[in-house]
């Protein structure tokens, strides 16, 4: 299993990390998603963050903000990629 996995179902809370880890935790959550043609976008305020999933086109295939934000936006792409989704890559 992937870290997106881990974040998807709830395992691993990115909110709760220490900076350093957070940091770690999300450029190997990029490297998988660019394996799948996809990019993970991180934004927002420090206390209010924002992420969102762009495809090579830079369309967003998912976005989220928020509590929880990451959670949903790596269960979207994990679907996605798993071609339980209507979108396709």
């Amino acid at each position: 299993m992937s870290h997106p996995h881990f974040a998807a179902w709830g395992v691993i809370d990115i909110e709760s990390m220490e900076r350093m880890q957070r940091r770690h935790f999300i450029r190997k959550c990029r490297e998988y998603l660019a394996e799948h043609h996809m990019k993970l976008h991180c934004g927002g305020q420090k206390r209010f963050l924002d992420y969102a999933v762009l495809d090579d086109k830079d369309t967003r295939l998912a976005q989220a903000s928020g509590e929880r934000a990451f959670q949903v936006v790596m269960q979207r792409a994990i679907d996605i990629i798993e071609g339980r989704s209507e979108e396709k890559k």
